[in-house]
């Protein structure tokens, strides 16, 4: 029997990157994941959200005021390598924030730090399913996203560089135009991190999670296609096709109309499981037929000083899903929970929650199980569980 382990977002926002920038001009980003390296020793492949450009200095990292829009130094490839992952998903809504030279450069960086990668490519006829040979199972897996913040970026990828599940559109022109004066105010007068500081001290919680309700069937069809004849291609060639969606409303606990509707569709087109991303905080898995359906793992590394996050649904709190093979079978799915600690730089650590609370003082320890029951909860979709201490993994 194998362990396949998928982890959430790995990001690296101002913030982080501003406090691991090291007095002589390097950068520590391995002491942000050295406590993940004995938890995902354990996994026989590790898959990873690798959500930030590696576009190069000359295209400018990230900056504190930087809210939506990143890129990150080529070391932060190794640290992500070193910490244990094997196959980095760059489908993603941060894909283009450097452009489509910038989602080339990335390639190369994964590729010389020796990460492999799916999801984006440089040409249509590099888009291929990654194809792993694990303890005799040959498992596909296939990345794709929702969004690459085209509004924000200008740029339109139509599918030769990612693959997506609808249309990306550009432009505040194309938006109702009370929509678009209140963007252009935001983006232009005020600033989006000013923005949100006033919402703050007027009170306001400073972003509202969003709920990915609007859902066009027959404009996503096209896309869909594309999708499904990857799966069929991936079908081909291995025992298990494990379909990787980005997608979802962003702090929004309840998966909506859009996301529900693609998980139907992929296991419709005869996925073994399906493990998606972006929201930012846990979301539920189920079964679909039988198929492991994870809507959210989450995040890996998100600073939790970043403007815009929302605090009252744990974005702290990932999780590593774990999927079981026997016998070209997912035959057992579990969760091991983790928690990200930001330190008063800004510097991030994750790990194990269940470490973390190994280490932590009475006061905290309960506050941590507390917490641990609250995500599990909305995991399972059982609001009866309870338990008494933090496990190394939860059965789902």
């Amino acid at each position: 029997m194998i362990k396949l382990t998928f982890l959430g977002d790995i990001m690296c926002e101002g913030p982080f990157l501003e406090a691991a920038m090291k007095q002589d001009g390097g950068w520590d980003f391995d002491s942000a994941f050295s406590g993940m390296k004995a938890l995902l020793a354990g996994s026989d492949y590790v898959v990873g959200n690798f959500e930030t450009p590696l576009a190069g200095e000359e295209a400018g990292y990230s900056r504190t005021r930087d809210l939506y829009s990143f890129n990150t130094p080529d070391c932060f490839a190794d640290a992500v390598r070193d910490m244990g992952v094997d196959l980095a998903l760059t489908a993603n809504n941060h894909c283009c924030d450097r452009g489509i030279d910038g989602l080339k450069r990335t390639l190369k960086a994964l590729d010389d730090a020796g990460l492999r990668h799916t999801g984006t490519f440089d040409n249509p006829d590099e888009n291929e399913p990654a194809v792993i040979q694990v303890g005799g199972e040959r498992i596909a897996v296939i990345a794709c996203t929702a969004t690459t913040n085209a509004l924000r970026t200008g740029c339109e990828p139509s599918g030769e560089n990612v693959n997506l599940l609808q249309r990306q559109v550009s432009g505040i022109g194309r938006m109702p135009p009370h929509k678009a004066l209140k963007t252009i105010f935001i983006r232009r007068v005020l600033g989006e991190g000013n923005y949100l500081k006033i919402r703050t001290m007027l009170g306001k919680s400073p972003k509202k999670a969003t709920v990915d309700s609007r859902c066009d069937p027959e404009a996503m069809a096209p896309y869909l296609a594309a999708l499904e004849e990857l799966v069929h291609k991936a079908r081909e060639r291995a025992d298990l096709v494990i379909v990787c969606p980005h997608m979802g409303g962003q702090f929004n606990r309840t998966p909506g109309r859009f996301s529900e509707y693609v998980m139907e569709r992929l296991v419709e087109m005869d996925a073994d499981a399906v493990v998606a991303s972006h929201p930012h905080i846990v979301q539920k898995v189920e079964r679909r037929k039988n198929v492991p359906c994870a809507y959210s793992l989450g995040n890996v590394s998100m600073s939790m000083s970043t403007a815009y996050i929302i605090r009252d649904d744990l974005p702290d709190y990932g999780m590593a899903l774990h999927l079981y093979v026997d016998g070209h079978r997912i035959v057992r799915t579990t969760c091991s929970l983790l928690i990200m600690q930001e330190t008063q730089d800004g510097y991030l650590r994750v790990r194990p929650l269940v470490d973390a609370a190994a280490e932590a003082s009475d006061s905290e320890r309960i506050r941590m199980l507390e917490n641990a029951r609250v995500v599990m909860r909305r995991i399972r979709q059982d609001s009866e569980l309870t338990f008494s201490d933090i496990a190394e993994e939860f059965e789902l």
